[in-house]
Parts: structure tokens; sequence; C-alpha cells
């Protein structure tokens, strides 16, 4: 790829994403900070919402620590689900 100053970043960060293959969280993680590459979900994707924004909470969160599992949903909106943006991401 040639770089251009006018996309350097957008460059950047693709080539980030494809160089972490073998590094999946690494990966997703920077995609969501930073909406680069312009990922689109498969038309035949199992969930049509699209590509998870979080990784929900787990049972074992929710169970063992109910208080505070309870106010960290309320913060989300009230869903614990892959799909609710994070705080940095509204």
């Amino acid at each position: 790829m040639t770089y251009d100053a006018t996309n350097g970043y957008r460059q950047i960060m693709t080539e980030k994403w494809v160089a972490g293959y073998l590094k999946g969280w690494e990966a997703w993680n920077d995609w969501r900070r930073t909406g680069f590459p312009a990922l689109v979900a498969a038309p035949d994707a199992t969930d049509a919402r699209g590509i998870p924004t979080r990784q929900a909470y787990s049972v074992t969160e929710a169970s063992l620590n109910a208080t505070n599992y309870k106010n960290a949903v309320t913060a989300l909106g009230g869903s614990d689900h892959n799909y609710v943006k994070v705080w940095w991401a509204k």
C-alpha cells in the first residue's frame, strides 16, 4: 500500500488490523477504538445487529457481584449484551 498523507491514519490502522490476525482481541479493540478498517457484517450473519461492540458481563460477575453488576448495567442503559455501546463509543 502506498502511503497517502490525507488517509495516513486510516491506512496505518487498517494495516495494524491485518497484522493483528493472530491477535484477535487486540485487532477487535483497535477497530472498536478507531473505526478502522470500515468493517461490514456479512450478509448471512447469524445476528442482524452487526459486529459486537463490547463483551457482556459474565454470569459469574452477575451472581457474585450483583450490586455492582446492576449499577454497571444501569449505566449502560439497562441492557447487558454485546451490542450496547460503551460510554466512550456513544
